[in-house]
């Protein structure tokens, strides 16, 4: 009976080094979705690799709205009906680099709320923010103006 006991505390114990040693060797940690403010680095746009780090955020926030603005195809019928509205745009920007979850947080026309999701959607892969020199997913969010210029006219 002392060896079957025996027998039993060291299977048990070999269970509890196994557990540990699996463990250690296996450390995962996985990040969900952080705020912006607290990564280590902040995503990269494509071209803004080389800015220097105090300027990052400026780089990436003039570049996305460059690029926003050079794809936007302001709705035919919002032009017609001289529909002007600011519409908010959240999305993440996962450990990928690549945009994603991109959805209204506000605004109401039908037709510049599909434009907005349209053109963010298209945002180029970049190079993923980093929390503990791991990639992590980033939520942002962005006002995107849809504005009219005035006619000029003729007196």
């Amino acid at each position: 009976m002392k060896s079957m006991n025996k027998l039993v505390l060291f299977f048990w114990l070999s269970l509890i080094n196994f557990g540990l040693f699996a463990q250690e060797e296996e450390e995962v940690v996985e990040y969900e979705t952080v705020l912006f403010s607290l990564t280590t680095t902040a995503p990269i746009y494509p071209g803004c690799e080389e800015v220097d780090s105090s300027e990052f955020k400026n780089c990436f926030s003039e570049s996305i709205m460059e690029y926003l603005n050079t794809i936007l195809q302001y709705p035919k019928m919002a032009l017609e009906l001289g529909i002007q509205e600011d519409i908010h745009v959240s999305f993440i920007i996962d450990s990928t680099g690549t945009v994603s979850d991109v959805k209204i947080i506000k605004g109401e026309n039908k037709s510049l709320r599909e434009e907005a999701i349209r053109i963010v959607s298209l945002l180029p892969k970049m190079k993923p923010a980093t929390q503990r020199d791991r990639p992590v997913s980033v939520l942002f969010t962005i006002p995107i103006y849809f504005k009219l210029k005035k006619k000029e006219t003729d007196e």
